[in-house]
C-alpha cells in the first residue's frame, strides 16, 4: 500500500484543500510545520516518514493563472530518490515543460475532457502519464466515456473524489469499488476522504494499491508510528 502525501499549491503557498472549492482554499495549518511554503511542507512530510512519492497539484497552472514550475523542478532535483506526481493541468503535458525530468510523473485529470483521440496521443507521447478519474459530488464521472474505457487506462490510475478532500467525510467506497471492478491492468490509488489508518487498511482489503492524503497528516490523525506499523501490514 503506497501512501502518498499531497501538496496543493496556490499563489506560492501550500493551501488546505476543502471540498474542491478552490477559491476558498486558505494556507495550510499543520502540526508538522509552522510555514506554508512548498519547501517547508515537503520537508516536514519527508521528516515524518520516508515517503516514496509526493503528489503536487499546481492550482495556479490548473486554473491558467501562472504556475510554480520553477519551485517544483527545484524540489524534484533536490530529491532524485523520490517520485513527484504532478497535476499542473493539460498545458503542462502539451508544452513538454517537464520532459526529461526522470522523477516527475505528470497527471491528466478527466475534468479536462480531452477527446479519445487526443488522450491516446498524449499517452503515446508520455507512457508514464497517470490518469486521474475525476468524480463529481453526485458520484458521477466527469468524463463518462473515458471512465468506461478501462482498456485505455495507463499503468496508474487515481480515483479522485475532490468534494471529499479535506472534508473528513470518509472514502468514496462505491466509486473506488467501481473502478477496481472495471480495472484489468492498472494500479489504483484513492484520493479524497481518507481519515485514518483504518480507512487505509480498508482500501488495502478491497484491492487498492495506494492512497493520497494530506489532512490526516497535518492534523496528526495519522502518525509516524502508524505509518511505520503499516509497512508490515498485509490485507
Amino acid at each position: 500500500m503506497l501512501i502518498i502525501p499531497v501538496i496543493d499549491l496556490l499563489d506560492n503557498q501550500v493551501v488546505h484543500a476543502r471540498g474542491g472549492l478552490r477559491r476558498a482554499y486558505r494556507p495550510v495549518q499543520s502540526i508538522l510545520t509552522e510555514q506554508a511554503t512548498l519547501e517547508a511542507v515537503a520537508g516536514a512530510f519527508f521528516r515524518l516518514f520516508p515517503f516514496r512519492a509526493l503528489y503536487i497539484a499546481d492550482l495556479n497552472a490548473i486554473q491558467h493563472n501562472g504556475d510554480h514550475a520553477r519551485s517544483i523542478l527545484a524540489l524534484a532535483g533536490q530529491h532524485p530518490e523520490r517520485e513527484f506526481w504532478l497535476d499542473a493541468g493539460l498545458a503542462a503535458i502539451k508544452t513538454g515543460r517537464f520532459n526529461g525530468v526522470q522523477n516527475i510523473r505528470l497527471i491528466l485529470g478527466t475534468e479536462n475532457r480531452v477527446s479519445e483521440r487526443e488522450y491516446k496521443r498524449l499517452l503515446r507521447d508520455y507512457p508514464s502519464l497517470i490518469l486521474s478519474l475525476d468524480f463529481n459530488r453526485a458520484g458521477q464521472p466527469e468524463d463518462s466515456k473515458l471512465h468506461a474505457s478501462a482498456a485505455l487506462w495507463p499503468e496508474r490510475v487515481i480515483v479522485m473524489t475532490l468534494h471529499r478532500v479535506g472534508a473528513d467525510s470518509g472514502l468514496a467506497m462505491p466509486e473506488i469499488r467501481q473502478v477496481l471492478k472495471q480495472n484489468r491492468h492498472s494500479r489504483v490509488y484513492a484520493a479524497g476522504g481518507a481519515r485514518d489508518i483504518e480507512d487505509i487498511k480498508q482500501l488495502g482489503r478491497i484491492g487498492a494499491d495506494g492512497v493520497l492524503l494530506a489532512s490526516a497528516l497535518h492534523h496528526g490523525a495519522i502518525t509516524r508510528r502508524a505509518l511505520l506499523d503499516m509497512e508490515g501490514w498485509e490485507a
